[in-house]
């Protein structure tokens, strides 16, 4: 089966690019912020919402939704030739949150096997965090959805994202 991986936003990039380097899937960034799409090693990238959002990171849920929609076209010609889907990003900011329920349309109607795994914000940050829940649940009842956690708090930064991109990595190899 083709699998597709795709990151949205900067986590969901970063994590894209450590699974394609080791699993080897075909790979695309997605994301409103041209400057995280330019530093990213992955070579596929697609800018979405080049006028909603003129190349700048989403400020909100509702923008980068837009900005996904805006994108439409472009999304379904990245998708075109794949049997399933796997899209990595963070829920509760703008880019991940708003744009994941519409690349996942996408590719549902174009008869991909869909799964979403996403890394919600830390408990200390209430406020994204409770978006990120509520997008959660709403995406739970249309896909399957993992959760890459990411609660260790005597861990530093990087070894909690490490720790979530070695998740992906066992969670996509089970495919």
């Amino acid at each position: 089966m083709s699998v597709l991986l795709v990151g949205i936003g900067s986590a969901g990039i970063g994590i894209a690019a450590d699974v394609h380097a080791q699993l080897g899937h075909a790979v695309v960034a997605m994301g409103t912020d041209q400057g995280s799409l330019d530093e990213t090693p992955i070579e596929r990238k697609l800018l979405l919402g080049r006028n909603t959002c003129k190349g700048n990171s989403a400020s909100s849920v509702e923008q980068a939704q837009a900005a996904a929609q805006e994108s439409v076209e472009q999304i379904r010609e990245q998708l075109q030739g794949y049997q399933q889907l796997v899209v990595f990003t963070a829920l509760g900011g703008g880019t991940g949150t708003g744009a994941i329920p519409v690349v996942a349309a996408q590719a549902q109607q174009m008869g991909m096997q869909v799964l979403l795994l996403v890394a919600l914000p830390f408990s200390f940050e209430q406020e994204q965090r409770q978006i990120a829940l509520a997008a959660l649940e709403q995406l739970q009842a249309q896909y399957q959805v993992k959760v890459l956690e990411n609660q260790q708090a005597e861990q530093g930064l990087e070894d909690v994202f490490a720790g979530q991109s070695k998740r992906a990595i066992e969670l996509v190899r089970q495919l």
